[in-house]
């Protein structure tokens, strides 16, 4: 094939001012010879490259021959050459590749020498790129830029002869200021000279096991190169390759299925221009590195000990690690529950250890360091840290924790030197320093997480909470001078021993829980201690607690049995006492209990009661968390004792319900209001009004009150249970009013009288009977008691009411909220007899309810349909159609009547 290289150069030349890439050039030769030598081709493509249009893009036509002129000749066009070559271009009457071919084709003198010794240069110069870096170098624009510059400085013959003298250095130094990124692939043989070296971009060496070999010496030349050792098997030997040299060189990555060294270091220090090293291995890894090293080893098993590095990243270790060096600043663990030991001897240093999923309690060990700078992230299941630290100088420990971090002190305690500690980030933190008798600072100021901590009371003790939720116990008699402040969050706060006289705990923004489970570790004198708090837990407490001593507090909690009688003095209006089951209740002797049994009574006392609204909410939560297939987790109270309290709201509601078990073949789920929340007695001196909400039941067995006139429970979906309310001898026998719930009522009446208004569910209410005490029996839509007939599709759905105890002519029936027809429907009630007082006797005697409420010829509002001589089921024509119309009309039960019952005995 014909050799077209001068051709091409010249066009290189003249539309680049450059000499050809060896790769254009082979490509371009093909190009030719394919079309018969001639170059219109390449010329037309040239003048519309990416490269031609980075060059003349965007400038006039005049500058564009301007620079051909110097691509060329090496100086400025003529002034009319310029303007005649512009303007045939400006009038299209030819192209750029034109007028490049017509100018240099009619070069002549100087000019033609100068073009000719530029073409000569750049066919040498193409030439000794024959090197793999050389040509591959020829990439970017600092590779262009540099052969500009060389191609630029030939015009003359004696710059041509300096030019051609120079071609090996020069292609050397255009190596160097090459930037582009050279890939290298390493032989078995000894890899060396110019044929290795890098130039002066980001170039990567490749090697494995058998490459990377004896006598090897590699220069990377600039930039920040790296040599990749691959061994897929374990066939990398116990040291680096013999008389081995690294040169340039800032990145080594290893990767094998074995091990990395053995009883001996895989040494690296002397590849001293290593800045970062990269092990991943299938065994145990032992390598030795230079103090400006970052060395990262990952291994899937046995130990890793390093030598050397000032940073060393681990992860995956299956057995104990040791880091040697006395340049390390920083250690991170990860993904391991094996110890590891950091050995830097240098005095009073400062270590950054990084934590990532090192769990197991796996001791880390710094004999020697000053400061500690914990950074805790999470490992690859995203699991946080559980570790023990072994610090025996370190004063001083900082923890970043974006993760979990359990930390175990035993260690640390044994040493005492530990003075401050601090936490910052959003992560979960737990620690028992109250060994640490020599830590006095503990300041989580920064901290958005949670952190639980167990300290020990001592001298100048300063804690500072964070952002998040604080937990803090207390061991020992908090010093006189020490200060506590949890900060923002929802905070929490317990203690075993009576603070001295000075010191402070401040709950801080947030809704804080303080826990005292003796009322006498408030104290009763001096300066209160503790303030900002809006919860008081007294669970298993006992004692009377001044709520004065305790700052804000309006909410009262316990989840556990009480240890003795409890009392709040001076309580704030609106507070809330709140008794929640767990998912394991446990007795005075710590055993299981089934049911949350408070087990003494509990009095709270205003302080101050003047005001006219005042209101107290009782919470009750149930809990079943157990599969027994029974009901457990209720809360069984002993008395409740308030006063001067207008309003006493109890919530009734279970958090966890026991579900069903598919092993067996009932269905043992139960709904809210299968559990039933107790106590033995609410005693509310001046209380007015109880108000019940909730989906769980409750049961009072009695209420005593002299002034409580209304039990309001229209806002419970639960079960009532109440034996109505007590007055003391000589109070005001003023009747209640019972609003019921969605649920059953079931109600007895005292000496007071009640207005019983049932609502929805199944009620029961047992009349007062042993006075003639007025009792009023309240209707006020249809659906308050109904009995809906069975049919061939559907049972029947009993939801009636059930009146014990009427008395004639004393108790009332007030039916005016169903507003029944007036006139004759009034005047009297329809009889008819049943022979018993089954509900499904009532159905088949009344069959179709046609004329049930016809008296004589005359339709009654009212029908009773009697089983004995005064009782019966007293039937409500609500429609007023003169027949019983199940799901519509109403009815209710009647026992215990002390006559047959009258019109008189009804309201309208």
């Amino acid at each position: 094939m014909a050799n077209y290289e001068t051709a091409i150069q010249q066009l290189y030349v003249a539309y680049y001012n450059r000499p050809a890439d060896p790769a254009g050039l082979a490509y371009w030769q093909g190009v030719v010879a394919s079309q018969g030598g001639d170059t219109a081709a390449v010329s037309a493509a040239f003048a519309s490259s990416d490269e031609y249009v980075s060059v003349y893009g965007g400038k006039d036509n005049r500058t564009v021959v301007n620079t051909v002129y110097r691509n060329l000749f090496g100086r400025d066009g003529e002034p009319a050459g310029l303007d005649y070559w512009a303007k045939t271009l400006d009038d299209h009457q030819i192209t750029v590749d034109g007028v490049v071919t017509a100018i240099a084709g009619g070069a002549q003198g100087a000019d033609l020498v100068a073009f000719q010794n530029k073409v000569k240069f750049a066919t040498g110069f193409t030439g000794v790129l024959d090197l793999h870096p050389e040509s591959a170098a020829y990439n970017g624009s600092d590779a262009l830029a540099f052969a500009k510059q060389l191609t630029s400085a030939v015009t003359t013959d004696a710059s041509l002869a300096t030019a051609l003298a120079r071609l090996d250095a020069s292609a050397a130094d255009f190596v160097a200021a090459s930037k582009a990124p050279i890939m290298f692939t390493l032989s078995a043989n000894a890899d060396s000279g110019l044929a290795f070296k890098g130039g002066g971009g980001d170039d990567v060496y490749h090697a494995n096991a058998a490459t990377f070999s004896a006598n090897d010496s590699i220069d990377g030349g600039g930039g920040r190169n790296a040599l990749l050792v691959m061994d897929e098997g374990s066939l990398l030997a116990a040291t680096p390759p013999a008389g081995a040299t690294l040169t340039n060189i800032q990145e080594l990555v290893i990767g094998t299925g074995g091990a990395v060294g053995n009883a001996g270091a895989y040494d690296l220090s002397a590849f001293a221009d290593l800045q970062q090293v990269a092990i991943d291995a299938g065994g145990a890894v032992n390598v030795k590195v230079g103090d400006k090293v970052e060395l990262n080893v990952q291994t899937s098993s046995g130990a890793i000990t390093t030598h050397g590095g000032h940073t060393v990243y681990t992860s995956g270790n299956t057995a104990a690690a040791t880091f040697t060096g006395n340049a390390l600043t920083t250690v991170g663990l990860a993904n391991t529950n094996q110890a590891a030991t950091i050995n830097n001897s240098t005095a009073d240093h400062s270590l950054a250890l990084h934590l990532n999923g090192v769990g197991n309690g796996a001791t880390v060990t710094d004999s020697a360091a000053r400061t500690l700078n914990l950074k805790v992230g999470s490992g690859e299941d995203g699991a946080g840290s559980n570790v023990n630290l072994a610090a025996a100088k370190a004063t001083a420990l900082n923890i970043d924790n974006a993760s979990v971090l359990q930390l175990t002190t035993t260690a640390l305690a044994a040493d005492d030197k530990l003075a401050a500690m601090r936490l910052a980030s959003a992560g979960e933190f737990s620690a028992d320093v109250s060994g640490i008798a020599s830590l006095t600072t503990i300041d989580a100021s920064q901290s958005s997480g949670a952190n639980t901590l167990t300290v020990a009371s001592a001298a100048g003790l300063a804690v500072k909470g964070g952002s998040g939720v604080d937990k803090l116990t207390m061991l020992g008699a908090l010093a006189n001078n020490a200060v506590v402040d949890l900060g923002a969050g929802n905070d929490h706060y317990d203690f075993v021993q009576l603070a001295l006289s000075g010191a402070k705990v401040d709950g801080g923004a947030g809704l804080d829980t303080i826990v005292i489970k003796d009322a006498a570790l408030l104290g009763t004198s001096g300066t209160p201690v503790y303030s900002n708090f809006e919860t008081l837990d007294f669970s298993s407490g006992k004692g009377s607690y001044d709520l004065d001593r305790v700052g804000s507090v309006t909410t009262l909690h316990t989840h556990a049995r009480l240890n003795g009688p409890v009392s709040f003095t001076n309580g704030r209006a609106d507070s809330t006492i709140e008794m929640v089951s767990q998912d394991l209740n446990l007795d005075l002797a710590g055993k299981p209990a089934d049911q949350l049994v408070i087990g003494a009574d509990i009095k709270f006392t205003m302080k101050d009661a003047s005001g006219s609204n005042d209101r107290l909410s009782i919470s009750m939560t149930a809990n079943d968390a157990g599969a027994e297939g029974r009901i457990t987790g209720q809360v069984q109270a002993n008395t409740v004792e308030t006063s001067g309290i207008e309003t006493i709201a109890l919530h009734s509601t279970v958090d966890k319900l026991e579900a069903d078990n598919p092993a067996t073949p009932g269905n043992e789920a139960r709904v809210a209001a299968d559990y039933v929340n107790s106590f033995s007695y609410l005693r509310a001196a001046g209380s007015k009004t109880l108000q019940v909400t909730g989906d769980a039941s409750v049961d009072i067995a009695r209420v005593y009150s002299d002034t409580l006139t209304t039990i309001d429970a229209s806002g419970s979906s639960g079960n009532i249970y109440i034996d109505g309310v007590g007055r003391s001898a000589g109070a005001a026998k003023t009747a209640l009013t019972y609003i019921g719930s969605q649920g059953v009522d079931v109600c007895q009446a005292t000496d007071t009288g009640v207005v019983f208004q049932g609502n929805a569910g199944k009620d029961e209410v047992l009349l007062y009977r042993y006075e003639q005490i007025q009792d009023v029996i309240k209707f006020t839509k249809a659906s308050d008691s109904q009995l809906v007939w069975a049919t061939q599709n559907s049972k029947q759905v009993s939801g009636f009411d059930t009146v014990f105890d009427f008395q004639v002519g004393v108790d009332k029936i007030d039916l005016s909220g169903l507003h029944l027809a007036a006139g004759a429907n009034r005047d009297g009630f329809a009889r008819l007899a049943v022979a018993s007082n089954t509900d499904h006797i009532l159905q088949s005697t009344l069959k179709d309810g046609v004329g049930v409420f016809n008296d004589n010829g005359t339709n009654r509002s009212v029908a009773f349909a009697m089983w004995g001589a005064k009782d019966g089921w007293m039937l409500v024509d609500v429609n007023g159609d003169g027949n019983y119309t199940s799901d519509t009309d109403m009815v209710f039960a009647m026992y215990g009547t002390t006559g047959v019952p009258t019109m008189s005995d009804f309201i309208f």
